[in-house]
């Protein structure tokens, strides 16, 4: 499935094309009241409205007495204004009117560029003075951009709900300037008490820092973390939601809303590696402190390191090692003879897969993922994302400008499901980062299987696409490189490159069955593409290549008539679903059904990691859906990739053809509260990953041993 599912292919656009889900009236109470309305996506009416009554794009106007009228919208209500007495809908449920009156917030630079993003509970519109800088994001809610020496200003509705600002600005609520604390409900304070402090720091909402920061402090303000230093100074800061995470690496005092912060965590886990004659090496590292144990026959000697969080050493003759550490174990690798203890119970020295997600377009969605970790208590190291071949420079630097760099910073591996879908002219120059914030990505994407030739495999091995393929890998070895520019270093970059996937199927122009080509053809296509990344210089340190095949082959060709051989192959996948009863050609199936077969076949053709790349579950039955249904087969699906060796699975985390979603989507089994807002969830996901957390993402790139599957 690509990010627009198997169906989406040559959807149409257009609000008529889309279902206005939510529904505004205004039903009059006697008196003559006029209205004026506007939303952030859609607007149509529900019925004939009266000569008085105008819909204009995304707003409209009009008037009630005794009657009513009604509107079909999507998006967010970004205005609402009632010049008298009238009662409101929105969804069926009464609405104070007050609650959306327009409102105003306006930020103006002091001479320093400030980077900036908050949220509103009702909706936001743009006001005046905004550039290519400043953008509203696609749900109507978020807005984010950056001033200098100018102002930007927005109307909202409801409340502001978050604020994060990167340095100082002026702000004006409602045309009166406000301090940040008024916005902003919670403030933290690091006083330093002489020598040099190092600490981090990461909220669940909105920050912005108050006074006595240097060039040292770093505010990203998208994540809501902060890494900063103090000497004999105080940094402060203002923050919304909650304090998720505070770390300190030296001595200062630290004060949450004017009460000292007691900072002391109990290192509560024991982990001990016991030889058992032969001599042993180990890595590891721990989401929280880690020291050595006290316990009395422990032996860390000058083989043995630890720093920040991470701890290497050696052993032998019977000898033992032994940590003690608070958080969570997030890597272990162990190699010779010995025995691994987690708090006295033994383990076998290795870790959970890694664990991947792909939530959606809007530019990679991050504030949803973000949601998703702090609810599930683990990070995604790992990241899906779909991308076409669009030689077109604008959407080149989308992809490398912004949308790597903020994975990477989300501390998170891309898996670049790399499809070659090629756009014609006109549509290889649409401004993508604009679509994709609109909403509208999606739709772009189903037109370019009428733009994709049927033998693009045979072309791309011919060679015809070399200057694209070549410019692709030169703006991905940059990426790769880090920002120092030079392969090899400390801060280098690493990716998954998943191409032309699903090949044995017949929904895909690059599959065999459905264009002008054939097994060779495709094999061609794969080692072609491969060579030209090699003379490029992109080597395996750097990139893994997976080969992905659909759970079920459907056409005329097997998988392994498609496989281009061991020495192009880094990783094998399989995607599957469990359809459930949303089709008539469906039923429910459980995890063995779904990829049982093919993960047997793949495993008999290469020796290679394993990785379920895309999966998930609906929840239909023929009699309704049935999300407790749905919750056990996420539980069983857990299971079973632990059984079978799976080194990475990633969840489709997106209702498209049916309700694949187990985050935020149409359904769930128990209700998250965000921001005030709920947020449906399937509690099976949470509790598997609790229970045996997955290897997490974080500021430091994955282990090599964990980039290249080895267990």
């Amino acid at each position: 499935m690509t990010a627009l599912g198997v169906a989406g292919i040559g959807a149409s656009s257009g609000a008529t094309a889309r279902s206005l889900a939510r529904m505004l009236t205004v039903k009059g109470t006697g008196e003559y009241t006029e209205y004026a309305l506007s939303v952030s996506g859609d607007l149509a009416e529900q019925a004939d409205l009266s000569g008085e009554d105008d819909v204009s794009g995304s707003t409209a106007t009009g008037a009630v007495a005794a009657g009513r009228d009604s509107y079909q919208f999507s998006g967010a209500i970004t205005g609402f204004d009632l010049s008298g007495d009238a009662t409101l809908l929105i969804d069926g449920e009464r609405t104070d009117p007050a609650d959306l009156s327009t409102r105003t917030l306006a930020i103006e630079g002091v001479d320093t560029y400030t980077e900036y993003a908050f949220s509103a509970s009702g909706g936001i519109s743009p006001r005046d003075g905004l550039t290519g800088e400043d953008h509203i994001h696609a749900d109507g809610k978020r807005a984010s951009g950056a001033v200098a020496a100018g102002r930007d200003s927005y109307r909202f509705s409801g409340e502001i709900t978050a604020f994060s600002m990167s340095s100082d600005a002026k702000l004006f609520l409602d045309g009166v300037e406000v301090d940040i604390t008024s916005l902003l409900s919670h403030t933290l304070a690091i006083e330093g008490t002489g020598p040099r402090a190092d600490y981090s720091l990461h909220v669940s909402g909105g920050i912005a820092g108050k006074n006595g920061h240097s060039g040292e402090d770093d505010i990203d303000i998208e994540r809501g973390r902060v890494d900063g230093a103090v000497g004999g100074g105080r940094d402060s800061y203002a923050f919304s939601g909650d304090l998720l995470d505070f770390d300190l690496d030296g001595d200062a005092d630290v004060f949450l809303d004017g009460d000292r912060l007691d900072l002391a965590t109990p290192a509560e886990n024991t982990l001990t590696f016991a030889s058992n004659g032969g001599r042993f090496s180990y890595e590891f590292s721990v989401s929280g402190v880690l020291e050595k144990s006290d316990a009395r026959d422990a032996s860390i000697d000058a083989e043995d390191s630890i720093s920040d969080g991470t701890a290497t050493g050696q052993g032998g003759d019977g000898g033992r090692d032994s940590y003690a550490f608070s958080g969570e174990l997030i890597d272990l690798d162990v190699a010779g003879d010995v025995t691994v203890y987690r708090n006295g119970e033994e383990i076998d020295g290795t870790l959970p897969p890694l664990l991947g997600i792909y939530s959606g377009l809007s530019d990679a969605d991050f504030e949803t993922i973000q949601r998703m970790e702090e609810w599930q208590g683990a990070s995604y190291p790992v990241q899906n994302l779909f991308v076409p071949w669009n030689a077109d420079e604008g959407h080149m630097d989308w992809l490398f400008d912004r949308v790597l760099p903020k994975i990477r910073n989300a501390g998170r591996v891309p898996l670049i499901t790399w499809e070659p879908f090629t756009p014609g002219a006109e549509a290889a120059s649409v401004d993508t980062r604009t679509r994709v914030e609109r909403g509208s990505y999606e739709v772009h994407l189903g037109t370019l299987a009428d733009t994709t030739p049927n033998d693009i495999g045979r072309r791309i091995a011919d060679g015809e696409y070399d200057r694209y393929i070549d410019r692709w890998a030169g703006r991905l070895r940059d990426w790769l490189a880090g920002p120092d520019g030079a392969g090899g270093t400390a801060d280098d970059r690493r990716a998954y490159i998943r191409l032309a996937h699903e090949m044995n199927g017949d929904w895909y122009p690059w599959s065999p069955t459905v264009g002008d080509g054939d097994a060779s053809s495709y094999v061609d296509m794969w080692r072609h593409v491969h060579r030209r990344f090699e003379a490029n210089g992109i080597g395996p340190e750097h990139v893994q290549w997976m080969w992905c095949v659909n759970a079920e082959d459907v056409g005329s060709y097997t998988a392994e008539e498609l496989y281009p051989g061991d020495e192009y192959v880094d990783w094998c996948s399989v995607d599957g679903y469990q359809w459930g009863e949303s089709k008539n050609w469906s039923d429910w199936r459980t995890p063995e059904d779904v990829f049982g077969e093919m993960l047997g076949r793949v495993r008999n053709l290469a020796d290679k990691p394993l990785c379920v790349a895309e999966t998930a579950s609906g929840s239909k039955t023929r009699s309704g859906h049935d999300p407790e249904r749905k919750d056990e087969w996420i539980r069983e699906a857990f299971e079973f990739f632990d059984r079978e060796g799976i080194e990475m699975w990633c969840w489709f985390n997106e209702d498209k053809e049916t309700d694949w979603a187990m985050f935020d989507g149409v359904r769930g089994t128990e209700t998250v509260t965000h921001d005030g807002e709920p947020i449906e969830a399937y509690a099976a996901y949470r509790e598997a990953i609790e229970s045996s957390i997955a290897r997490t993402g974080g500021s430091e790139p994955m282990t090599t041993a964990a980039f290249t599957g080895e267990r």
